[in-house]
């Protein structure tokens, strides 16, 4: 553990992040050096990947977690009630790179009436546009987000000719709607909070799920067939 910025900067110039580090005025600005280093690196993945959609979604969770931040930092609020506003700068939180069309997004969100809200990112920036100006709620704006990833994933898997993706977009899904499952069902939350988190695209569909959601021993070993989980599950 180093005792400061400075010596940290210069343990790190003798490591492989040494061409991004050497290139600083200020050890203090290291934070840059180190998004150059995430964006070569993420650059250098990118180029070896043939397949358009799966080089497409190893960029998704970056994408959203930008998207989330345009419109937190974008989507005028103007006028409204707001609850606890303050001025956030959110550039030092976004990643330097993904797929994100970021002008078109910043239009879409200062004019909503120019988003044909045809595309799944079209219609994800519309909705998430909508939670933010109604709640501000950063936790209801995660869930509409991700529900919107998990759909573009589909998208991007069904797209694929690599038949792993295929088959990791139906099992994530699946997956992911366990946890929650089991998750909201500990917290003692609601069906109707449950159908909320529950996520499409997956070989079981989510009426599955909200069915055996209040019963006391729920059966899921036809759920754990259908969705070819097995006993590492």
């Amino acid at each position: 553990q180093s005792p400061n910025i400075g010596e940290a900067a210069a343990v790190l110039r003798e490591t492989r992040y040494s061409e991004f580090f050497d290139k600083l005025d200020h050890p203090e600005d290291f934070e840059i050096a180190l998004g150059e280093a995430f964006k070569s690196r993420a650059n250098e993945i990118s180029e070896l990947i043939e397949d358009e959609p799966l080089k497409n979604y190893l960029n998704l969770k970056y994408d959203l977690h930008n998207l989330k931040l345009l419109i937190k930092q974008e989507t005028p609020l103007d006028g409204l009630k707001t609850k606890g506003k303050h001025e956030v700068d959110y550039e030092p939180l976004k990643f330097p790179f993904g797929s994100l069309p970021v002008s078109q997004v910043k239009e879409w969100l200062h004019a909503p009436s120019s988003n044909p809200e045809e595309t799944l990112l079209q219609k994800a920036v519309a909705e998430g546009r909508k939670t933010w100006v109604k709640t501000q709620d950063a936790q209801e704006l995660d869930f509409v987000l991700d529900r919107w990833s998990f759909k573009m994933m589909k998208e991007l898997a069904e797209n694929s000719e690599v038949e792993f993706f295929k088959a990791y977009a139906q099992k994530l899904t699946d997956v992911t709607n366990f946890l929650s499952f089991y998750r909201a069902r500990r917290q003692e939350k609601t069906k109707d909070f449950f159908a909320l988190v529950l996520l499409e695209g997956g070989a079981i569909h989510p009426e599955e799920f909200i069915e055996r959601y209040p019963m006391p021993e729920p059966e899921i070993g036809s759920l754990l067939h259908k969705a070819q989980l097995g006993q590492e599950f």
